[in-house]
């Protein structure tokens, strides 16, 4: 079977779509990670509402779709760091979070010419994801309101996003 991905802006009536997968994946592979109050912190953050607040005040979301489901999202504050980026477990290690990247970088280039790093504050289990995509730890794992990341940096003036 060949699956055919398609990738989009999200439209205010996908957020509570795009809510629920970043949800359904981090409950089962973050949430357990994370403290009550991480959790509780992370659960506000993806609420439906959030999303679109945000996105009106200049958040970038792109979601990857299969047959007309959604199956991945990013999620990019002011074209320089990345605050979600989920794909479903089903459809995970098939170059989706890659490619929603690469998509994020190319319109955030044409948004902010001179940007030349992204950041992002990995979930635990996420670090070795982040590095394969060319990110580079800044810092030790932290805690912040629950939160566990570890924070990194991509650097766009080096090459090309694998």
């Amino acid at each position: 079977m060949n699956d055919t991905f398609t990738y989009r802006l999200m439209d205010e009536g996908d957020a509570s779509l795009v809510s629920d997968l970043v949800t359904k994946v981090f409950m089962k592979s973050i949430a357990p990670l994370y403290s009550p109050e991480g959790v509780r912190e992370f659960l506000r953050y993806t609420h439906p509402d959030a999303m679109i607040e945000r996105t009106r005040t200049g958040h970038l979301t792109l979601l990857a779709e299969l047959e007309g489901k959604v199956i991945g999202t990013i999620h990019i504050r002011s074209c320089s760091h990345v605050s979600l980026l989920f794909v479903d477990e089903g459809e995970q290690r098939k170059g989706i979070a890659g490619e929603l990247l690469r998509r994020a970088v190319r319109i955030c280039k044409v948004k902010t010419p001179d940007l030349s790093a992204l950041t992002v504050n990995s979930s635990p289990n996420s670090v070795k994801i982040y590095q394969r995509l060319g990110f580079q730890d800044t810092g030790p794992e932290q805690v912040k309101n629950g939160i566990r990341f570890t924070p990194m940096v991509l650097d766009l003036r080096v090459g090309r996003l694998p």
